[in-house]
């Protein structure tokens, strides 16, 4: 992330399988909080049975969508 004086980041967007990323400028007041993010996902997984029990990694669609938010928070 290359922020700038005025407040805003360039952030890279990823377009999902297939397609192309793109830059974005955000505010940093609209960027989220990585630990934020991996919190909330482990939060979810301590919370939901089939997260909790999965013993190959799988995930519910929930929790894979927190997972997807919080790699990309890393981003």
């Amino acid at each position: 992330m290359d922020e700038t004086t005025d407040g805003t980041a360039w952030v890279y967007q990823d377009s999902g399988s297939g397609a192309q990323g793109h830059m974005e400028l955000r505010t940093t007041a609209s960027l989220p909080d990585p630990l934020d993010a991996h919190r909330e996902h482990l939060a979810h997984i301590d919370d939901c049975g089939f997260c909790r029990e999965s013993v190959d990694g799988s995930m519910c669609h929930e929790g894979h969508q927190l997972w997807r938010a919080s790699r990309a928070a890393r981003a």
